[in-house]
């Protein structure tokens, strides 16, 4: 959630006002892509069939990120389960290009 983003930043300001030594992604933002597991944040894998799905952990290079201090904003969307190539075939809408949203590239 916003807030759970926004407690992350400070404490990670906190760490750096302290004096600690900044982890080596300290305070840096980042999108996982859905097919990664964030525990008790929903992981749908851009399918119908997982809509419903809150994994219980975290994905391995997930937890290794967060350890390291970056910051999770939220999931991104994909090709269903990573099988395609364009961002088309996501149950939930073609993935979009945050900076240029009408700029699709050619439906299949």
């Amino acid at each position: 959630s916003e807030d759970d983003v926004l407690e992350r930043a400070r404490a990670s300001d906190t760490r750096r006002k302290e004096g600690f030594s900044p982890r080596r992604l300290e305070g840096i933002p980042f999108v996982a892509k859905d097919n990664f597991a964030v525990e008790g944040t929903p992981m749908t894998c851009a399918s119908e069939m997982l809509r419903d799905y809150v994994p219980s952990y975290t994905a391995t290079v997930v937890q290794r990120w967060l350890d390291e201090g970056a910051i999770i904003l939220g999931k991104a969307n994909m090709d269903e389960f990573a099988t395609g190539i364009d961002g088309f075939s996501s149950a939930f809408g073609p993935a979009l290009n945050p900076w240029r949203r009408d700029d699709l590239p050619d439906e299949p």
